[in-house]
Order: structure tokens, then sequence, then C-alpha cells
């Protein structure tokens, strides 16, 4: 599980900008959905563990599925 509150302060940033987007008329959303498709149908049993020798791609993979989450329940919340 991804927790927002251990993101350091680039982290929190870059999220924070990705929240902001989501709520403007860009194509923030379908993009985290295609983000989630493309690592789901490469590594379906993806493990956050497993991308410790890369911290910078395991940092962008975290802003991007704590995105999308935030994403998900706020649609679920709005009922859309």
């Amino acid at each position: 599980m991804i927790d927002p509150d251990t993101f350091d302060d680039s982290q929190k940033q870059v999220l924070s900008l990705i929240v902001e987007d989501l709520n403007g008329p860009t194509s923030v959303g379908a993009l985290l959905r295609m983000i989630e498709n493309i690592i789901y149908s490469i590594k379906p049993d993806i493990e956050l563990s497993n991308f410790d020798n890369d911290p910078a791609l395991r940092s962008d993979i975290e802003v991007c599925m704590a995105a999308l989450n935030y994403m998900k329940v706020r649609q679920i919340a709005s009922g859309e």
C-alpha cells in the first residue's frame, strides 16, 4: 500500500500538481489509467519492493499510483 504521508517533499509536490490537473480540462486521469494498465500488463503481481534498486522509478510509480487512487476515490464519491 502506498502511503502519501511518507512521501518526500518532491513526491508531495508532484502529487499536488497531478491532483490539481485532475480538476482541470487535461487528460491526466486518462494517462494515469494508461500507466496503471501498462504496469499491470507488464507485471500483474507488482510489488514496489521490486523497484528498490531504482529509487527514482519507485518514487514515480508511488506518486502515480497515489494520484490514481485519489482519482478513483473522488470518482466513487461523486458518483461518476
